[in-house]
């Protein structure tokens, strides 16, 4: 657990959990907290109950949980490539440059990629009292999609791009 802590409100106090790489155990049956099918392991979970529920498994097991994933996609493309490339053999000023320009032009593209997507699903879909799932990415495009009338979109792409502003943040907020 990263963070803990109550939020207060004049119509109800919530307890708040940020996680990081949590694990939701897989083939957990009803009622149990998990997923339905494999072991699962976002990058980030932000679980909410209310706050006369003292225990998270408590509020598992009573279904007042809901969990939020986030999964964020800020790597470098071919990095172990790279990586090995640069331990076996120097590269030339011009290959560095070369490398960087090729990483530096899919940053521009600022798109998440299907496959992130999927994984969000695989998230709401499997891991019981999931009320959204999203990834985080550098780029520009932005993503929601609603499955019904959520208060929040069940799935979704943000792009957060690194800066000391958090002037991205705004629709992640």
């Amino acid at each position: 657990i990263a963070m803990k802590g109550v939020y207060k409100s004049p119509s109800r106090n919530l307890n708040i959990q940020f996680s990081y790489n949590r694990s939701f155990g897989g083939g957990k049956t009803f009622p149990n907290s998990g997923s339905y099918t494999t072991t699962l392991r976002p990058d980030y979970t932000l679980s909410i109950w209310p706050e006369e529920i003292t225990e998270a498994k408590e509020a598992e097991r009573t279904e007042l949980i809901t969990h939020i994933h986030f999964d964020a996609k800020y790597k470098v493309k071919n990095f172990y490539e790279l990586i090995s490339k640069s331990k076996n053999e120097e590269l030339t000023e011009e290959e560095n440059f070369e490398l960087i320009k090729e990483e530096a032009e899919e940053v521009k593209k600022g798109t998440f990629k299907n496959q992130d997507l999927l994984k969000m699903h695989a998230y709401k879909d499997a891991i019981r009292r999931t009320g959204g799932a999203y990834v985080l990415y550098p780029g520009t495009e932005k993503k929601e999609i609603r499955g019904f009338h959520e208060i929040i979109p069940g799935l979704g792409a943000f792009s957060i791009n690194p800066t000391g502003q958090n002037n991205d943040i705004s629709e992640l907020s």
